[in-house]
């Protein structure tokens, strides 16, 4: 909740060189997803939702010109918040997550296609679809520990462990 008041407080960004926007859109990916947390946990408050729907217009407006994959983050976004509204669509919010991977990896941005692979399978395995969401959450540890973040592949490592 602390990240999610801090991002209420930040101004919106205008014209800014393109390493500034990427850094803008990899901020909003992450005040996004960390509003859409806050919202899945208890607190179902449509401003949290109304301000990740304006991330979202926001990054497809930044892909057209950014240098950073503002489009992978954007469907990794918008899968994310399908899957909070609880829609009934889960081919289209898979195919989502498959395009933010697949965009991800393509770019080299390894801890976006990790994030996307880790949520991906979170999806799959709340829909009661083990057999399918494990291998995400296998290549979202492969990449956690490639990317050196031991604690988050020693929490998802346990995990896996577990289930």
């Amino acid at each position: 909740e602390e990240a999610v008041e801090h991002g209420d407080s930040t101004q919106a960004v205008g014209m800014l060189p393109y390493n500034f926007m990427d850094h803008h859109a990899i901020g909003m990916m992450f005040d996004g997803l960390a509003r859409i947390a806050v919202y899945r946990s208890a607190k179902k408050s449509r401003r949290y939702i109304r301000v990740v729907r304006r991330h979202i217009r926001e990054m497809y407006q930044l892909s057209q010109t950014a240098t950073d994959d503002c489009l992978g983050k954007a469907f990794l976004l918008q899968a994310e918040l399908m899957s909070v509204v609880r829609t009934k669509k889960q081919f289209a919010i898979i195919q989502l997550y498959k395009s933010s991977i697949a965009l991800s990896s393509k770019g080299g941005l390894l801890i976006d296609e990790a994030v996307a692979n880790e949520l991906c399978g979170n999806y799959l395995v709340t829909c009661r679809q083990w057999s399918d969401g494990r291998p995400y959450l296998e290549e979202a540890l492969r990449l956690y520990e490639r990317w050196g973040a031991c604690a988050k592949a020693k929490s998802l490592r346990e995990r896996l462990l577990s289930g």
